[in-house]
């Protein structure tokens, strides 16, 4: 629940975004703020839902193959972590990765 404006935040950047090119910027506004606004679930939202866990399993497999997959030691994980992370600017603590692998 800590996380429900950025979730929120994310799901509606997946719905302003998901078939930018075959849909109309109207189509994806409504499917983005309007289709989850209703009291009851409806058909729409539903299928909302599928296209967001889509890519919420798609990231989680990305970081699947990048990180877990290709480590067997724990140095493995970190290193495959910071690799992860340096390739999309990425951080998670006034630290540096450098220093904290270094540290290690």
């Amino acid at each position: 629940m800590t996380e429900i404006n950025n979730l929120e935040f994310v799901y509606r950047l997946v719905m302003l975004l998901h078939e930018a090119d075959k849909l109309e910027l109207d189509e994806r506004i409504k499917r983005a703020f309007r289709d989850d606004s209703l009291d009851e679930v409806h058909e729409q939202h539903k299928n909302n839902m599928l296209i967001f866990n889509s890519y919420v399993l798609g990231g989680i497999e990305v970081f699947y193959e990048k990180i877990i997959e290709q480590s067997v030691t724990e140095l493995d994980y970190l290193k495959k972590s910071y690799e992860f992370m340096k390739e999309h600017n990425l951080t998670m603590t006034s630290q540096t990765a450098e220093d904290f692998l270094n540290d290690l």
